[in-house]
């Protein structure tokens, strides 16, 4: 009922197929009978639907009357709409990002008040939401009638009397399908830094996306500052009355070496100050923080600590009064201080004898400290402090403010409410990385000696969701995360997270730079820790999950904190091993929500595929938007006259439309992912392909590199379809009217070549083009052609000769149906047919025209419908890879020599595969060598990544059978071992799917990687068990994973 009278309302002009639509329940108006409900169309449109349901309107109106219509806002286009609560309401996408909404509908002086009591407390995002880097932005040009879609919500709607208000609480980050992905280089300087540059999305919400396994920033300033072990930035009482917009700057930044310290500045320019402030600078500093809301310093170092207030000395407190507070005895002379953490209003520090000591500043003694406190213990080796701001550990009726948690030599560890230093918690034997850590007390656990220890922790309090985290870094590398659970009544108990564990596994070595866990908070609306060392990582938790970056692209880093002044806003400094202090910050595309780091930025249009030029570093997209109608060009006369009145139609079915769909060629910055150049393709021309390929021409034998775009012009089945092959050359160009101080050049494409391709036989769309051997390699249909080019300007002919054309046909095979794919490697083509398998050819070039062909070698008997293919290479063995429509990969070999191959013509089949979803796109990448030795360089590794619709990724790699054979046993020992999920075997799902029985099967020569990492999951107890029955050392498989997890980290 709601579709008919919706379809009638011209004025809205709403298409309600696929529409969702959840009823709001908390609107309730005295006397009159309404309901309200929130209707996400397939556009993104959120309208609010309101029915007069009282039984006088039912009878005395027409059914329109009954119905209200007003549109509130916009979003990505939804998957679902339900309503959690009386005043929450969830809006899922599966092409963008989800929304949790706060849904109120009150009167307007009662929306601007408070909320009520009984209202549900829920966290909302700070700031704007259009300013929020998980929000989808719009950076196209649109029109007047979607001038709504330029903001996410509407902060108010007015219905009526009442006023409806949607806040956005909190949001689930999505790139949306993930269309196309091409392998680029961010660093010019360095080849082997390398990114995805993916696009992602759909619609007005469609854009590119930069995925790195590497954190990513954009360098601010470069110092050379050797020898920087420690650095922490500090406000100060100076520093908090220059604001800026109600933000405070840090207003020093302390330089820990080995024997001193340096004080700088912050101000617009960092200033050397250590000879002008009263810091502690002939001894290194071990901890500096703010004590009473920012108006104090604290800095500690070997000897004691010091208390100021400003820049002047209120106190310092001595080793010896540390020792004395905590009533053990011992000779102060011999001690110094190890270690220290600072969180306002404590400062605790660990001595070296392993005394935990206390101090808590008072408010109101001007900078005195007040009290002195200690642990009498004398093992304690590492220790960290929260605030217990939501009586943890069922301290809510205690006057307790703070939690320290300590862990001892034996690796046991206790937590501790400050300030009196009551146990609440304690465990034992934390470094094994149990799943669940219990109290010792509940549990009568005993304590042992351990090979290991626990050198580092980290505690963290999550933002959003409250959550207390643990990280336990252990002596060996490795890093366990705990969560809280439990509650007072059953107990408390800290859950171990599973994370990316192949990035802690890399890690996992042993490190010449000393590993710290240093906290970063609102850097970039980004909170979580960083782990120095020699292979550094950060930690981000949000949201309830813990996300890992490596950080290695940068070198062994020794030391990182925050930093916030007037020229950069919510940064970060680090200092390498290398002598160098970089001022750093995040741009507003970065998101640190999701699996791999990603930097997104929409381009207001749906971005369907995507090359990377490697000499000029710009991104080439093809990209189709909404423009208003253009006209076509009139049909050429000579066609037959169902033909003529079917153009005819389609002209005027668009034309009454008075909107098209229209391609561009489009060139990203792949620095700034800034559009710097565009062109837009013919009307009802579509982009199918495009590609940035080497050719050679044929003129001047030069190579050059160009961008080819292969389109079609569909018109349906009752008119021919055409082809074009367009080539573009990227050069740089001038700006005009460029202000001063501005780039007076950037990059852009000149169009040097166009082929079309119309009729039979050799005509339609042009859907894969690629180079092979300084050849245009192209597939239309059944087709797969080859031309070489003979230039821009080809030579000229004698009179009454044919004029040479730029692109000239020389070489060609029939596929069986269609050719979706092509791959090639050296003169080695392979074409996948979307119906009838794989066809492995050979480019045989004799050095003239009559020998010049397309050799068929081999192809795969069975037939599937293969719409991707690569090659695989490990070492001197070349493999062949197909994945079909169904999503299952599967794996070819070439051998004439084996009798099952018919003498090499066909294609032996040796592994079929689930990916895990509809494959997308597949790019081949080069494994990293897991040694520097020149025999480990020399056998390298070329695998394959894989991107899915569902915004998923994938690597396959060859391995050697010795690590095949072990990880095999692994495999099958952790599937029979460990507790599966509703007792289901996860091999299973790597079956293929949709093979007919007898074709095909899947294989046991291929390795579930998500099966294999489960292995880290396990504690060092029961990964010693698992090594064992599989014949070997828990140390041996660790190599073989800490090699696998190598290879992987290209990205």
């Amino acid at each position: 009922q709601i579709q008919k009278i919706a379809q009638n309302e011209t004025a809205m002009g709403m298409d309600l197929a696929g529409c969702k639509l959840a009823w709001l329940e908390c609107f309730k108006n005295d006397g009159v009978n309404k309901a309200h409900g929130i209707m996400a169309l397939q556009n993104g449109q959120l309208v609010l639907v309101t029915i007069k349901t009282d039984a006088m309107s039912m009878r005395g109106s027409s059914s329109s009357k009954l119905f209200d219509f007003k549109v509130c806002g916009s979003s990505s286009m939804p998957s679902c709409v339900s309503t959690l609560s009386e005043n929450v309401l969830f809006l899922g996408s599966q092409l963008g990002s989800s929304v949790l909404l706060r849904c109120r509908m009150a009167s307007s002086k009662s929306i601007k008040s408070s909320s009520s009591p009984n209202e549900e407390a829920l966290p909302e995002d700070e700031g704007n939401v259009e300013n929020d880097s998980s929000a989808p932005r719009n950076d196209g040009e649109g029109d007047d009638d979607n001038e709504l879609e330029k903001e996410l919500f509407a902060s108010e709607m007015d219905v009526d009397l009442d006023t409806l208000s949607l806040t956005v609480c909190d949001r689930l980050s999505n790139l949306g399908p993930i269309q196309d992905m091409v392998n680029i280089n961010t660093n010019p300087k360095k080849k082997e830094d390398i990114a995805l540059a993916a696009a992602v999305g759909y619609g007005k919400h469609g854009g590119v996306a930069i995925l790195s396994q590497n954190w990513r920033y954009e360098s601010l300033l470069k110092i050379d500052l050797a020898d920087i072990k420690f650095l922490r930035t500090v406000y100060s009482e100076e520093g908090d009355a220059k604001k800026s917009q109600g933000s405070a700057y840090h207003a020093y930044l302390v330089l820990s070496t080995s024997e001193s310290t340096m004080i700088l500045e912050t101000k617009e320019e960092l200033e050397l100050v250590t000879e002008k402030v009263n810091f502690v600078t002939e001894h290194p500093t071990i901890c500096v923080g703010n004590l009473k809301a920012r108006e104090r310093i604290a800095q500690v170092y070997k000897k004691g600590v010091r208390i100021m207030v400003g820049t002047k000395v209120a106190q310092d407190i001595s080793c010896k009064e540390i020792l004395s507070s905590t009533k053990l005895e011992g000779d102060p002379s011999d001690l110094e201080i190890k270690d220290a953490c600072v969180c306002d209003p404590y400062v605790l520090v660990l001595l070296s004898n392993g005394t935990l000591g206390m101090l808590r500043g008072d408010g109101n003694s001007k900078g005195k400290v007040a009290e002195f406190g200690g642990k009498s213990r004398g093992d304690i080796s590492c220790m960290n402090v929260v605030k217990n701001g939501c009586g943890y550990f069922g301290t809510q009726d205690s006057s307790d403010t703070h939690l320290c948690f300590m862990c001892d030599n034996l690796a046991g560890l206790e937590v501790v409410s400050l300030p009196s230093f009551t146990t609440v918690f304690k465990s034992t034997s934390v470094y094994q990385g149990y799943a669940k850590l219990s109290n010792a007390n509940e549990a009568g656990m005993e304590a042992t000696s351990p090979s290991v220890s626990v050198s580092q922790i980290h505690c963290q309090i999550d933002r959003l969701t409250r959550d207390l985290w643990v990280s336990l870094m252990i002596s060996d590398g490795f890093l366990y995360v705990y969560k809280l659970d439990g509650n007072p009544v059953g107990g408390h108990h800290l859950t171990r997270v599973s994370v990316l564990n192949e990035f802690l596994l890399n890690s996992g070595s042993p490190s010449n730079v000393t590993r710290r866990m240093m906290r970063l908070e609102n850097v970039g609306k980004h909170n979580g820790y960083f782990v120095t060392g020699d292979k550094p990582f950060v930690v981000f938790l949000s949201q309830g999950q813990v996300r890992v970056y490596s950080a290695f692209r940068d070198g062994p880093i020794t030391s990182i904190t925050p930093f916030h002044n007037v020229n950069c806003n919510h940064g970060f400094v680090f200092a390498t091993e290398s002598g160098q202090l970089n001022v750093c910050n995040f741009n507003d595309r970065v998101s640190s929500t999701l699996s791999w780091w990603a930097e997104v930025k929409t381009v207001g249009a749906t971005v369907h595929k995507i090359t990377y030029s490697a000499e000029t570093g710009v991104i080439a997209a093809l990209v189709s938007k909404g423009i208003p109608y253009r006209k076509r060009k009139p049909e050429e006369g000579g066609g037959d006259a169902h033909a003529t009145n079917v153009y005819a139609a389609q002209e005027a079915a668009v034309a009454a439309r008075d909107k098209e769909e229209a391609f561009e060629v489009q060139l990203i910055s792949a620095e700034t992912l800034e559009v710097l150049w565009s062109h837009t393709l013919g009307p009802a021309e579509v982009g199918m392909s495009i590609s940035s390929v080497y050719v050679k021409n044929q003129t001047d034998q030069s190579v050059s590199s160009i961008i080819a775009v292969g389109t079609a012009t569909p018109r349906g089945e009752d008119y021919p379809c055409r082809g074009n092959v367009h080539l573009f050359k990227i050069e740089k160009q001038d700006i005009p009217n460029v202000e001063l101080g501005q780039p007076s050049v950037k990059w852009g494409a000149s169009l040097v070549t166009s082929k079309d391709f119309r009729g039979s036989p050799g005509g339609g769309g042009v859907h894969v083009v690629t180079c092979l051997d300084g050849y245009l390699l192209v597939g239309i249909g059944i087709k797969v052609l080859l031309f070489k080019w003979n230039g821009q300007y080809p030579p000229e002919t004698p009179p009454g000769y044919p004029k040479i054309p730029q692109l000239e046909q020389c070489g060609f095979f029939d596929s069986t149906l269609f050719a979706s794919s092509l791959a090639t490697v050296k003169k080695f083509v392979l074409s996948g047919d979307s119906m009838r398998g794989i066809h492995f050819l050979r480019w045989l070039d004799a050095g003239n025209d009559s020998r010049k062909v397309l050799q068929l070698l081999s192809h795969d008997y069975d037939k599937p419908p293969i719409h991707h293919v690569q090659f695989l290479i490990d070492g001197s063995t070349l493999a062949i890879m197909g994945v079909d429509m169904h999503g299952n990969i599967r794996m070819y070999a070439f051998d004439p020599k084996d009798p099952d191959s018919l003498k090499g013509k066909k294609l032996l089949s040796r592994a079929v595969f689930y990916s895990g979803g509809r494959v997308s796109g597949v790019t081949r990448m080069t494994a990293k060598a897991s040694s520097n030795s020149p025999a480990m360089t020399v056998s390298h590794r070329i695998g394959v990544c894989l991107s899915t619709y569902d915004a998923s990724l994938g690597m396959l790699f060859p391995l050697d059978e010795t690590t095949f054979k072990r990880l095999r046993s692994l495999q099958d020992r952790l599937v029979s071992s460990m507790v599966q999920v509703a007792g289901l075997n996860p091999l299973r799902f790597r079956h293929a799917k949709n093979v007919e029985a007898g074709r095909g099967q899947s294989s046991d020569k291929v390795l579930d990687g998500q099966t294999i990492w489960k292995f880290l999951h396990l504690s060092i107890e029961e990964q010693n068990k698992v090594a064992k029955l599989i014949g070997s050392r828990r140390e041996t498989v660790l190599n073989s994973l800490r090699s696998l997890a190598v290879g992987m980290g290209v990205y």
